[in-house]
């Protein structure tokens, strides 16, 4: 597996080498690097959560992008949802193997 491109989340081999051109490559975001099919499937196919707490229901919306994107992002999403009630804000940041700053923000919410 000598100069394959590694995830830039979790550091796993993929089948591209750094010669691989982006527009031949699955899995690849731009201003963050390449990722793996598993890290892949974590951050982008995962759907919203419902929770049911009482009579209320209760959503999460994970955004995982880098720093430079993500509060024009998150920004947005508030502006599309103007009639939430906002119940928590997390944030984790993270450094990835390219050296990208990574933001994780989980909102956790309920619609009126």
């Amino acid at each position: 597996m000598k100069n394959k491109e590694k995830c830039v989340v979790c550091g796993a081999a993929t089948p591209y080498t750094k010669n691989t051109h982006i527009d031949s490559r699955q899995y690849y975001v731009e201003g963050a690097g390449q990722l793996c099919k598993v890290c892949w499937d974590k951050t982008y196919t995962q759907k919203d959560k419902v929770y049911i707490t009482g009579p209320f229901r209760t959503r999460s919306k994970v955004f995982w992008e880098p720093a430079s994107s993500i509060e024009q992002t998150i920004q947005t999403f508030l502006d599309e949802h103007q009639s939430i009630n906002i119940r928590d804000i997390k944030q984790s940041v993270y450094t990835s193997q390219a050296n990208t700053t990574m933001v994780v923000y989980t909102i956790i919410y309920m619609e009126e």
